[in-house]
């Protein structure tokens, strides 16, 4: 599911006539990116028969209260490229080149 989200957002980016949809695409894709740990772990626990619902639930209150919010502010995503191929995500630098 995550992986599906992920490719989707990024086939709308890369395809978008203009940078705000492109934007708007690449946003969707780090929704899908967001949920691939927690989605994992929830497999890892429903293969294996264990049952850890208060992790699993604080897992997924962390991806949706704070990490999707924050990908959809400058924090994360600070615009997108624009390549002959299409567009790209420009993520935002923590850190300072010299």
């Amino acid at each position: 599911v995550s992986a599906f989200i992920w490719q989707v957002g990024t086939g709308l980016a890369v395809s978008a006539k203009s940078p705000q949809a492109a934007l708007i695409g690449t946003r969707i894709g780090f929704f899908g990116i967001a949920l691939i740990p927690i989605l994992s772990y929830h497999l890892c626990l429903y293969i294996t028969a264990t049952n850890k619902n208060r992790i699993l639930i604080t897992g997924y209150m962390v991806v949706f209260l704070f990490f999707i919010p924050f990908s959809w502010t400058t924090l994360i995503l600070n615009g997108v490229y624009n390549y002959p191929w299409g567009f790209s995500s420009r993520p935002v630098r923590f850190t300072q080149s010299s």
